[in-house]
């Protein structure tokens, strides 16, 4: 909405809404992007696992 501004403004914009009119929203926490980085680090485990140094 308000592109051309600084971050710092644009936080303080964020923030005096906000305060106005709370929106109450929690952020859950995205399973399914946590469930792909466990799977690659397990695939990269692996792969090590397997290496001869």
């Amino acid at each position: 909405m308000y592109r051309r501004l600084p971050s710092h403004k644009q936080y303080l914009i964020a923030e005096v809404l906000e305060s106005n009119d709370p929106q109450n929203i929690t952020e859950e926490p995205d399973t399914t992007r946590d469930e792909i980085i466990d799977k690659t680090l397990g695939e990269y485990t692996a792969a090590m696992a397997t290496v001869k140094l």
